[in-house]
């Protein structure tokens, strides 16, 4: 892939990303607000700074949209601090002991920290395990979408991205899904699985898409608006 970076007076910065697709994407990535531009090779500059110039309103909705989202906390390894696992929230118990463990329990989160254990250390235990809680999710909902929708990826995998929920590569097929899965409501990890499977067939976000997802998923937007928003919202609510 190539990159390069343009400007709009209104809209601001865009990266720029050529690909080998027919049709060129804009994107307004959370938190910031940030443009990206996904075009074909060969796409003149000028045509993408006309395309800047035409969505000028609907990025700043886009943006403002973003602004009104509360940010992502930060999970902290202190006791009362909230912990969300598939969109029930948690009350960590922080102790320490001769190994890391991490077990739910009512209304608790109890995590024991290893003796001597620093705080990336911690992370990362915890990181693992949310990875094992999602890999294990994963495994018993994506053959069953594979089955509904009859289509099927070669492989997949599970990775922390900061501005994507899951990813596809449409070549490969083969499929990536965020780590921080783990804390969003089941409803919305089928989503993401529908939404990647759906790719395998309709590269871009057409009409045809979204046609697709809507016929297994009536309620999707609903859905997106809860995937999208932190779940430290819904417990303050």
């Amino acid at each position: 892939m190539q990159s390069v970076r343009i400007n709009d007076p209104v809209a601001g910065e865009a990266e720029v990303i050529f690909k080998s697709i027919k049709n060129i994407y804009l994107a307004v990535l959370p938190p910031d607000g940030r443009l990206r531009v996904s075009a074909p090779f060969g796409t003149p500059v000028s045509v993408l700074l006309e395309l800047l110039a035409e969505k000028r309103t609907w990025v700043l909705k886009q943006r403002a949209k973003w602004a009104q989202c509360p940010p992502q906390p930060q999970l902290q390894f202190v006791s009362g601090a909230p912990f969300s696992y598939f969109g029930q929230r948690y009350t960590l118990c922080v102790c320490s002991g001769s190994r890391f463990d991490l077990r739910l329990a009512g209304s608790t989160a109890y995590l024991t920290v290893k003796d001597g254990a620093d705080p990336e250390k911690t992370a990362a235990f915890v990181m693992k395990w949310q990875r094992a809680a999602l890999r294990g999710e994963i495994e018993k909902r994506l053959p069953l979408w594979e089955a509904r929708t009859g289509l099927s990826c070669s492989t997949w995998q599970i990775k922390n991205m900061k501005t994507r929920w899951g990813t596809c590569n449409t070549g490969a097929k083969r499929l990536w899904f965020n780590l921080k899965l783990v804390q969003k409501p089941y409803v919305c990890l089928d989503y993401v699985l529908l939404h990647e499977l759906a790719h395998l067939r309709y590269p871009d976000h057409g009409k045809a898409f979204w046609v697709f997802v809507q016929s297994f998923m009536p309620q999707y937007r609903e859905i997106q608006k809860r995937l999208n928003t932190p779940e430290q919202a819904y417990a303050e609510n």
